[in-house]
């Protein structure tokens, strides 16, 4: 697809039914009204020159993004209900394609027995981001948001840490800035 898109539906979700990639010089993706599903086998990949704007709670993608390209990005993305976007900085590496999903319906870390490792206390059970890197092998900062009342109700950021699951344990990252 060589053209801009604005999504703007007020009317139920536009449905991707087929992976869409928008990679063409100056391309751009406007969300106006209405939310975007993306799914693992029909996801939205957004090529390194791609620019996007609008994105909000009325307005958002709900599921898989894709950013190809080293430069930094805010992923446009929410659950349908509330827009939650997470950033990435830029890298060198002008391969790397990072992939996020906002996640609300998932298992709690807590009964599904995978172990938290200290200093972390407890895992979220009411929101998770997932940000993976499918190519590329430069480090990007990542920014996190957060907004009451999806967030769990943050009462104090020095309990807020990032934290990433491998071989089913949840291990820290820390949190070098954090701001309310």
């Amino acid at each position: 697809l060589n053209g801009n898109i604005t999504i703007n539906k007020s009317a139920s979700d536009v449905l991707l039914s087929s992976p869409l990639t928008l990679d063409a010089s100056g391309q751009s993706i406007v969300f106006t009204s209405g939310i975007l599903q993306t799914n693992s086998s029909s996801p939205l990949v957004l090529g390194s020159q791609t620019t996007v704007s609008g994105a909000n709670n009325l307005s958002h993608v709900s599921g898989p993004t894709t950013k190809l390209g080293s430069a930094a990005f805010e992923f446009p993305i929410g659950n349908g209900i509330y827009f939650a976007p997470i950033g990435i900085s830029s890298c060198i590496d002008g391969t790397t394609a990072i992939t996020a999903e906002y996640l609300t319906n998932f298992v709690a870390p807590s009964s599904t027995g995978d172990p938290v490792i200290a200093p972390l206390a407890t895992v979220s059970d009411c929101e998770q981001w997932s940000l993976i890197q499918n190519n590329g092998s430069d480090s990007v900062f990542v920014t996190m948001y957060w907004n009451a009342p999806q967030s769990c109700a943050i009462a104090s950021t020095q309990d807020v840490s990032l934290a990433y699951n491998t071989a089913n344990s949840w291990t820290s990252l820390g949190a070098s800035v954090v701001a309310g």
